[in-house]
């Protein structure tokens, strides 16, 4: 156990001692923090052009209800925005004008154009509006658009039926909808206020906690691959052989990157947890959450690292892992396929199945155990006997392969040669 602890160490110290894995750990929360203020300032500024567009109205009391919205519009948003200029089209035959109105898009004079259908105003089945445009991806005005034309044919729809357009608007006014938790019931037994549904605690927390346990494995496993596979080809390991087994070898190097990938995780928690005090949403991450994500990145990092040491030791060459990296790497990245049905419906078979796979469970599973209620007891329990078995058997498998494959060489290795490794006595 000494020979295992003291190469784990110098693989801990090593890393941590070197510039690229200090300017990593410091710069990584530097440019996604950049990123959120440039998408931020771009949101803003990007568009500030002039969105200039063409009304055909036949029936003459669709655009006049457009025109003033977008005036309207254009005052409460000042210069934080694109103005929206609308203007009729000229009357004439449907298709004629929308040629001609395609032609200065193309131009550049008109960024879109609506065509209201004959017929809207009545009801006609199928009858619409048809938005015109070279550039799709702006969807800021064709959603305004939907929303002021809907309000302009349902004005002129009342009008038409001879309804007092007050009484119809109070009639038809749409009642919000509040968000709550559940009532609780307080120590006098009288039932308590519900308290707000927060989207930190039901989506945020749950989400990022899943994708920071994604990224500290993603990042960490491929690196222990290449180290391995870098001392093997300077035949560093023939010469430590003399001195430890292999297996002692490989729990070596997998807890000093688990060592490593954990005080990246305790900088990383320790800022969110006090950016999330600072914004007052530190109650939203509970302190059972926090453990769980440690014992999860622990069982993790132990799956997935000793898959990729075994295929480290097994190869000659970084060209060589390619094809075995493919079914890891899929293991590995498999538990982002089902997290959106996971976030839906938490309690579902599919969602207690799913988790109590083993190389998908810490994932998946610390994800149900942040959305509240949380699963039962034995889920957690049971998901934490089947991993820690699964990690058992992993480590073991790649014991038996590291132990004959660090001394191969110009071997190219396969799935059967692998398992005829394992097989070995």
């Amino acid at each position: 156990m000494r020979k295992v602890a003291a190469i784990a160490v110098t693989e801990f110290v090593n890393t941590v001692r070197s510039r690229g894995f200090l300017l990593a750990l410091m710069l990584t929360p530097v440019f996604i923090g950049a990123s959120a203020v440039v998408q931020l300032v771009i949101k803003e500024r990007v568009d500030v052009g002039d969105r200039r567009f063409a009304v055909h109205d036949p029936t003459g009391r669709v655009y006049a209800a457009v025109a003033q919205a977008a005036a309207e519009r254009d005052a409460e948003a000042g210069q934080r925005g694109p103005r929206f200029i609308p203007e009729a089209a000229p009357p004439g035959e449907p298709s004629a004008v929308a040629a001609a109105l395609s032609k200065r898009i193309k131009e550049g004079t008109l960024f879109a154009f609506v065509m209201v259908d004959h017929g809207v105003l009545e009801g006609r089945p199928g009858a619409g509006f048809a938005y015109h445009t070279q550039r799709q991806t702006y969807l800021d005005l064709p959603l305004w658009l939907k929303g002021v034309l809907d309000e302009a044919v349902m004005a002129e729809r009342v009008k038409g039926e001879r309804l007092d357009a007050k009484s119809f608007a109070r009639a038809t006014k749409k009642a919000p909808l509040r968000r709550l938790g559940l009532v609780e019931v307080g120590p006098d037994g009288k039932p308590l206020g519900a308290l707000p549904a927060s989207l930190a605690g039901d989506f945020v927390v749950p989400a990022a906690a899943m994708f920071l346990l994604f990224l500290l494995v993603f990042m960490s496993v491929p690196m222990l691959l290449h180290s391995v596979i870098e001392e093997k080809q300077l035949r560093i390991w023939e010469v430590l052989v003399a001195s430890v087994s292999p297996f002692q070898l490989l729990m070596g190097k997998l807890l000093g990157n688990t060592l490593v990938s954990l005080s990246v995780s305790f900088f990383y928690l320790g800022g969110a947890v006090a950016l999330a005090e600072r914004f007052g949403v530190g109650d939203q991450i509970p302190p059972q959450l926090i453990a769980w994500f440690l014992v999860f990145q622990l069982l993790a990092l132990l799956i997935y690292g000793s898959m990729f040491s075994a295929i480290g030791a097994a190869c000659s060459e970084l060209r060589d892992a390619q094809s075995l990296m493919t079914p890891a790497m899929f293991l590995l990245i498999f538990p982002m396929f089902g997290w959106v049905a996971i976030l839906r419906a938490p309690d579902s078979g599919f969602a207690r199945l799913l988790s109590l796979f083993p190389p998908a469970t810490p994932m998946l599973m610390l994800l149900r155990i942040a959305l509240p209620p949380g699963p039962q007891p034995w889920e957690v329990g049971l998901a934490f006997v089947l991993t820690v078995a699964f990690t058992w058997l992993c480590v073991w498998t790649a014991g038996k392969i590291f132990r004959i494959g660090i001394l191969a060489q110009g071997q190219t290795p396969t799935l059967a040669r692998l398992v005829s490794w394992v097989l070995a006595k």
